[in-house]
């Protein structure tokens, strides 16, 4: 998803939240998919929804480890859109003294995306590449912080109810030639507007890893924001909750703002 999970860190960037928390039921509406928009309209629908977005948000973080521990972060989101481009700053500041981490990530209008990290220990840029791995933004996968709609084939399986709401079920299969760690997800958008409200990701042993809530949704200057999302990490038993604290639209900045050497600044200055 493009999702602002991009809240996504977290979201980013998520990632990147108008409904109570979901749990799905077998009350199926209609299985016909001659009377349905496909999968991949279903998708397109909620990315054109979303856009291409010029905004400050920032987002708190609450983590809960299996025996109850809890952390927190401040989760700040720059991002500009220039001609279908999608550039996003991430910086990550931990409540308890640590330094900020900062991730770089720029998307393009044909599906590549560049994201980089600066290490000041070994002085140099780090390319992640790896779109599975769980580390590369606040314990979330590059996939889910980013977007993954790309890398799947999608079918509709019909109209579900999903507290009290109608939703399209979309299920995506990993592609033969693409990469990730998530062989299959479930996805269930509100239908009358295909915002997602509830997504659930499976390995290639079809075992359920990771289950995400689209908990709050808002409209902010013409795009739906998330506001709050909850995401269990099953495999390794955490439970995330990011809640969006403030969003500025009113903001700009330079294209030197998204470049690699103000990445570096910002990293060496947090240290």
């Amino acid at each position: 998803m493009r999702v602002i999970f991009h809240l996504s860190f977290f979201a980013s960037v998520g990632m990147i939240l108008l409904f109570s928390a979901c749990r799905s039921t077998s009350d199926t509406l209609s299985t016909d998919p001659n009377l349905l928009p496909t999968g991949r309209e279903i998708v397109e629908r909620f990315r054109a929804v979303q856009g291409c977005q010029t905004m400050k948000v920032e987002t708190r973080a609450r983590v809960t480890d299996e025996k109850g521990n809890e952390r927190e972060f401040l989760i700040v989101t720059y991002q500009k859109c220039v001609d279908g481009t999608q550039y996003t700053l991430w910086r990550v500041i931990s409540s308890e003294g640590e330094p900020a981490r900062v991730l770089l990530c720029i998307e393009r209008p044909e599906g590549s995306v560049e994201t980089v990290t600066y290490l000041p220990g070994f002085q140099k840029f780090v390319e992640i590449h790896d779109l599975g791995r769980e580390d590369a933004i606040f314990g979330l996968s590059l996939q889910e912080s980013v977007g993954d709609d790309d890398l799947y084939l999608y079918r509709t399986l019909g109209v579900e109810r999903l507290d009290q709401q109608d939703v399209y079920k979309v299920e995506g299969r990993l592609r033969k030639d693409a990469d990730s760690r998530f062989a299959r997800v479930i996805t269930y958008y509100q239908r009358e507007t295909f915002l997602p409200l509830r997504q659930e990701l499976y390995n290639i042993r079809d075992d359920l890893v990771r289950i995400r809530r689209y908990v709050r949704w808002a409209p902010v200057d013409g795009h739906w924001t998330a506001m709050r999302t909850e995401i269990d990490n099953v495999r390794h038993r955490k439970h995330i909750v990011f809640e969006t604290m403030t969003v500025e639209s009113n903001v700009d900045w330079p294209l030197s703002f998204f470049d690699r050497e103000h990445l570096r600044n910002l990293t060496i200055g947090a240290q």
